[in-house]
Parts: C-alpha cells; structure tokens; sequence
C-alpha cells in the first residue's frame, strides 16, 4: 500500500486528536481523507441524512472514510502515571501517588487534586493532548497516512 498525504489545518489536527480523547457510545468518528474533516455519525435513530452518510462512508470505508480511534483505558492510565512523575511539587506528587495506589474513583480523584493546583491541570492537559497527538499519529502512520499540517 502506498503511503498518502493527507492536508490539514492545525484547527482539524486538533478535531481529531479531540475525537481521538473522547468515547461516545452511540457515536462514530470518521476521518474523511477528502478533506480531513471529523464526519459524525450516529449509530442509533438516524435520520434520512445519516442513513445516507452512513452508505457513503460503508461505500469508501478504509480508502476514503477511516474510523477514527479511541483511547483506551490503559492509555489514560499510563497517562496519569507518567505525567505524576513530572510533578515538580513533592507534596503533590506524593498526594497524586497516594491517589493512584487506590481502587476506586481513581480518575475522578486524581483530577480533583489537579484542579486545586492550576497550573499543574494546565500542563496536565496538555500533556496528554500531545500524548493523544502521538497516538493520532502513530495510527495514521500504521494505515499508511503522512499528516501534513498546513
């Protein structure tokens, strides 16, 4: 297979890193290699256009529309682990250990003593938005895809 280029403003590259983030249940995500736009579709109660969306992108699956994704739980979880050994602020950084040691709420309370800290949520999210940029990356990469951001 031959590797393609696909063009995209940083505006789109940021839509489907954002697409990549997020798990919607009764949502797909396609990457339209046309235009390199975020194409929804729903999987349940489609209207006439969806149902007409959804033959076009069966019709062009995997050469012109490709199911976008999601990050996996292991992903967010290696996430936060990675990013609590950065935390510069040795309280925090014992508190956000504390938090990962336990079994239940880890997510909600890890993020709750992000918060309390502005900064650190700031680089937080931004850690893992370039983390999820990689990962685009790479999948693009693994279906022969070159990203050129315009």
């Amino acid at each position: 297979m031959m590797q393609r280029e696909l063009h995209v403003t940083k505006f789109q590259l940021d839509e489907i890193v954002s697409t990549y983030n997020i798990q919607v249940e009764v949502m797909r995500h396609y990457l339209n290699m046309n235009n390199g736009e975020v194409v929804r579709v729903p999987i349940y109660n489609k209207n006439k256009d969806d149902k007409e969306l959804a033959k076009i992108i069966k019709d062009g699956l995997n050469e012109h529309y490709f199911l976008i994704p999601h990050i996996t739980s292991s992903e967010g979880s290696s996430d936060i682990y990675d990013f609590t050994e950065t935390v510069s602020n040795p309280e925090l950084k014992d508190k956000l250990s504390n938090v990962l040691k336990g079994s239940r709420n880890v997510f909600r309370k890890y993020n709750d003593l992000l918060l309390a800290d502005f900064d650190e949520s700031q680089r937080y999210y931004t850690f893992v938005q370039e983390s999820n940029r990689n990962r685009v990356l790479k999948w693009l990469e693994s279906i022969d895809i070159k990203l050129i951001v315009d």
